[in-house]
């Protein structure tokens, strides 16, 4: 069965990115240092990352996320088909992964049929997760914890006070640069 996740890196302190975003400098000053873990790791540190990234057969963003990334037309992990969410009309660019939809829902819908049995992860972007949390579509929240306190930037809950959800722990793994931890959304 084809499982959604929400899967983000965070500060301790629980940004996204680190203060003064600008579209040259996407994550803020020293908001790289919530993807080391990700670049710096050597290979066996990798084959510890959680199992939601390594089965994934559809991924979907936001237009920031898209906009702001270098991820070029194949997108963050070639050959994976990436659906990004956005009420703007565009085409996306020729010969890419890229599909533009209009909301979170048809993106959900749209990854699934695409990912056939394996997941979709959304990745990302603090308001697309939001919006799939919200609208139920969200089985699991992996959440990559850097080792460092940003003090300021976007938060990733932080204006998120109309809606309480339970999770239970999965899995808690401790890399040198990160702590992942996989979280079962509980649906009422």
């Amino acid at each position: 069965m084809t499982k959604v996740s929400f899967d983000i890196s965070i500060s301790l302190d629980g940004f996204i990115t680190a203060a003064d975003p600008t579209p040259d400098n996407p994550l803020g000053d020293g908001g790289h240092l919530l993807h080391e873990w990700y670049f710096q790791s050597d290979q066996k540190t990798r084959d510890k990352i959680p199992a939601s990234q390594k089965n994934v057969g559809a991924i979907i963003c936001g237009k920031v996320t898209y906009e702001t990334s270098a991820w070029g037309n194949d997108g963050p992990h070639a050959p994976t088909p990436v659906f990004v969410v956005t009420d703007e009309t565009q085409a996306p660019p020729t010969d890419s992964v890229y599909t533009f939809v209009p909301d979170i829902e048809t993106a959900v819908t749209e990854a699934k049929k695409t990912a056939k049995d394996r997941d979709v992860r959304i990745m990302g972007g603090a308001y697309t997760g939001k919006t799939a949390i919200r609208a139920g579509l969200v089985d699991e929240v992996v959440l990559h914890i850097a080792p460092v306190l940003f003090g300021k930037g976007i938060p990733l809950f932080g204006d998120w006070d109309d809606m309480q959800r339970s999770l239970k722990i999965l899995e808690v793994m401790d890399t040198p640069l990160a702590t992942h931890i996989r979280y079962e959304l509980i649906k009422d």
